[in-house]
């Protein structure tokens, strides 16, 4: 297999990296920066220098390849930014698909943050209701549609978390006495993700359908935060240094967002173990060396 890969020196698009050299296969990396996948050394990885935001400067980069995987995503920064990269950088992906004779996988890592904002209990994707209330969201859900409308496929994971999260678990530590205890959500470790998305790709997928994807079981703040030793919402914490948390977050934080990934399991035959209210040691160092002091609990752990 010779994979096309964005975003490989991304959070969840690093590990997949990792995970197809691993099946031993061939990689064509497209990056913008001089920076690359920590795995790259004298494996077969291809690094091309490019940016999606300029199709014309990406032609032709993936027509050698089998499958395209799309993990390039921008989650901060301005509507334009976000639309240049999560919109315009897809319609690259797909002219680069469209145009290769070759290519017969395409998938995109997208989010459930494309639903709308009320609770989710083990939801099935037909009866999600897409309508997400950010900018960042509405960009990476047209993304999922184009992707789809391709003929690819995308997979829609709640919180990912793991070795590489500066995001998730950082924001929930910070704003923990905000948080309510008995919200529970599906997680997932990107080495899962990874897994399920490298699955979806070996067994070429091309639905156009979407799938969820998430971890072993639902877990709630208080079992996810103290498996990593931080405070949870049952626990007093230092917050002082943190300012008031939008209607957003504590929407996304504090209400149940749990998903029915069965389609995605029995697809790929792929049963994800990584418990993170039963973290390995991997993921306990990454959360222990990265965390800052003021997030971690003053009474109890």
């Amino acid at each position: 297999m010779r994979l096309g890969l964005t975003g490989a020196t991304g959070f969840v698009g690093s590990e997949v990296h990792r995970q197809a050299l691993r099946r031993g296969w061939e990689i064509v990396a497209l990056t913008r920066s001089d920076s690359h996948p920590e795995s790259v050394g004298s494996t077969p990885t291809t690094l091309v220098r490019g940016d999606l935001t300029d199709p014309d400067g990406c032609r032709g980069v993936f027509r050698d390849v089998d499958a395209i995987l799309h993990c390039a995503n921008a989650i901060q920064g301005e509507p334009d930014h976000l639309a240049a990269v999560n919109i315009t950088g897809t319609q690259t992906v797909i002219g680069e698909f469209e145009g290769s004779s070759r290519v017969r996988s395409l998938g995109v890592i997208s989010t459930a943050a494309v639903y709308d904002d009320r609770s989710h209990r083990q939801m099935r994707e037909v009866d999600g209701i897409e309508a997400p209330s950010s900018t960042r969201s509405h960009t990476r859900l047209v993304a999922d549609r184009m992707i789809r409308a391709a003929g690819g496929f995308a997979l829609r994971p709640h919180f990912v978390v793991g070795p590489g999260d500066t995001h998730v678990l950082p924001t929930a530590a910070a704003l923990a006495r905000h948080l309510a205890p008995g919200a529970v959500h599906s997680f997932i470790d990107v080495r899962d993700l990874a897994e399920f998305v490298v699955q979806m790709t070996a067994r070429r997928v091309g639905s156009g359908r979407a799938f969820h994807v998430s971890g072993p079981n639902p877990a709630g703040w208080d079992a996810v935060l103290g498996a990593i030793g931080v405070a949870g919402p049952s626990i007093r914490c230092d917050d002082s240094h943190v300012g008031e948390p939008t209607a957003r977050q504590l929407s996304l934080l504090n209400v149940e967002h749990t998903y029915d990934d069965s389609s995605a399991r029995s697809l790929t035959g792929f049963v994800p173990s990584r418990d993170p209210s039963s973290p390995d040691a991997a993921y306990l160092r990454w959360y222990r060396s990265t965390l800052p002091r003021s997030v971690t609990p003053t009474s109890g752990s």
